[in-house]
């Protein structure tokens, strides 16, 4: 058999450890948040307010257990506008399957 030379041997080395960074590397940028942040883990709920407006608070409500579902927490965010007014997003409803 022949030698391969030394040019080819590191080139080799040089593309299997770029191909095992890219795999690496891969699976973090697709888990990575895309709206920096401001969903709620669970539902992808928006807890972000518009440009003028600020997050005041974010309210919890929990739906009971049932058969087909465990407990479930709805959210609702609440934004104060420049004005000083503060308005509050409706609580979505209870689903009555799970919502995964």
């Amino acid at each position: 058999m022949r030698r391969l030379s030394c040019h080819i041997r590191r080139l080799r080395a040089g593309i299997a450890l770029a191909l095992l960074a890219a795999m690496l590397a891969a699976p973090a940028v697709a888990l990575a948040d895309r709206d920096g942040g401001n969903r709620d883990d669970a539902r992808g709920v928006n807890l972000s307010c518009t440009d003028r407006e600020t997050l005041v608070r974010v309210d919890e409500a929990v739906c009971p257990p049932n058969s087909h579902r465990p407990l479930f927490i709805r959210k609702r965010k609440c934004c104060m506008n420049p004005q000083s007014k503060m308005h509050c997003d409706h609580f979505d409803h209870c689903p009555n399957e799970s919502p995964s």
